[in-house]
C-alpha cells in the first residue's frame, strides 16, 4: 500500500469523487438551510416583494473543499441575505446581501470559514430623469453596507433614458468635479451623495472647465468587492 504524500493525495481525489453529488440545484422563494447532506451546490434564489429571503450555510468543520454559488434571479425589491452558520464568516463578513437580479455568490469552505471565489453584488438606479436630481446633492441609497473604498462607482448620462448609443460614462467626472470641491462622498455605509451643480450634474469640459448638464437621464451602478 502507498504511504506519505502520494497516498494523501489518493485520500482526497478519492473523497472529492463522494462528494460528486454536491452538483445539484435547487430553487427557493423561502428561507433555507443549506445541510451537510442535502447535496446541493446551486440555489436560484427568488426574493419579490414582501420579504427578505434568507439562506444559511452548513458548518464549515463539515464542508471542507465544498463549493456553493447562490444567484437572485428575481426582479424583486427584496433581498437574498446568505448567512454563515453561528459566528461563521465569509470574507470576514458575517452576511452578505444580493440586492439586483441576476447578482450571485460564489464560494468555497475551507473548513474554518466561507471565501468568495466569485461575485457580483451590486446596485442600480436604472434611468433617473435629471429633474429629479436634487439641487446640491443627490443621495443614492444602495443598502450595500460598506464603506466608499469596497465599491465601484459609476454615474451614466443619457438623452432618452434607454439603454443605447447615446449612453455616456461620467466614472471620471467624479474624480474631475472633486477638484472642484463637487465630487463624490459616502456619508454611511448605506449612502452615497454625489455633489453636484445647484442646477444638476456637472462634468470636466475640454477647455477645462466645470459644466453643467440639466437634462436627460442619470443612472448610478454600484457595483460591491470582496
Amino acid at each position: 500500500m502507498k504511504s506519505g504524500p502520494e497516498q494523501l493525495d489518493n485520500n482526497h481525489f478519492f473523497e472529492q469523487i463522494k462528494r460528486k453529488d454536491w452538483y445539484q440545484s435547487y430553487s427557493t422563494s423561502a428561507n433555507y438551510t443549506i445541510t451537510d447532506v442535502d447535496k446541493i451546490k446551486t440555489i436560484f434564489a427568488t426574493a419579490g416583494s414582501s420579504a427578505d429571503v434568507t439562506i444559511t450555510l452548513p458548518t464549515a468543520a463539515d464542508n471542507i473543499d465544498r463549493v456553493i454559488e447562490i444567484i437572485k434571479v428575481d426582479t424583486g425589491t427584496k433581498n437574498i441575505i446568505i448567512d454563515g452558520e453561528g459566528a461563521e464568516t465569509i470574507n470576514g463578513f458575517t452576511t452578505i446581501e444580493l440586492r439586483t437580479q441576476y447578482d450571485f455568490l460564489h464560494i468555497k469552505c475551507t473548513g474554518a470559514g466561507w471565501y468568495v471565489m466569485a461575485n457580483k453584488i451590486s446596485y442600480d438606479t436604472g434611468w433617473v430623469s435629471l429633474a429629479d436630481w436634487t439641487a446640491t446633492s443627490s443621495t443614492v441609497t444602495h443598502n450595500l453596507n460598506v464603506q466608499m473604498v469596497y465599491l465601484d462607482v459609476n454615474l451614466f448620462w443619457s438623452v432618452s433614458g434607454a439603454d443605447g448609443n447615446d449612453n455616456y460614462d461620467f466614472k471620471n467626472m467624479i474624480i474631475h468635479a472633486a477638484i472642484y470641491g463637487q465630487g463624490t462622498i459616502a456619508s454611511t455605509a448605506d449612502v452615497i451623495i454625489f455633489q453636484t451643480a445647484t442646477n444638476g450634474g456637472v462634468y470636466l469640459n475640454g477647455a477645462g472647465g466645470i459644466s453643467s448638464i440639466t437634462t436627460g437621464y442619470y443612472r448610478v451602478m454600484i457595483k460591491r468587492n470582496l
